[in-house]
C-alpha cells in the first residue's frame, strides 16, 4: 500500500479502510498522517473516534506533533533532526 498518493483507478478506499481496522485492533491509538490536507485523519474518524489522529504538512505542524506525540505515556519517542 502506498500512502500519500493518489489511490489507484477503481480503488474505493476499502484496502485502506481494511488496513486502518487492523491496526486498531492490533492495538493502535494514534495514527499519523505526513503529507498536505487531511483525508486519512477524516477517513479514520469516520471508522474509529476513540483513536488518535495528527496531522503533519509542514514544520509548524511537525513541531506540534511531536510535542503531542512527546506527552503520550510509553516508550521515548524517537528524536528528530532538522
Amino acid at each position: 500500500m502506498r500512502l500519500g498518493s493518489a489511490d489507484p483507478p477503481g480503488d474505493d478506499g476499502s484496502a485502506l479502510e481494511e488496513s486502518m481496522r487492523l491496526l486498531i485492533e492490533e492495538g493502535v491509538d494514534t495514527f499519523v498522517e505526513v503529507g498536505p490536507g487531511r483525508v486519512l485523519v477524516g477517513l479514520l474518524r469516520q471508522i474509529e473516534r476513540s483513536v488518535g489522529a495528527l496531522n503533519v504538512e509542514d514544520e509548524k505542524s511537525l513541531s506540534t506533533t511531536m510535542d503531542k506525540i512527546a506527552q503520550v505515556p510509553g516508550p521515548t519517542p524517537p528524536k528528530c533532526s532538522a
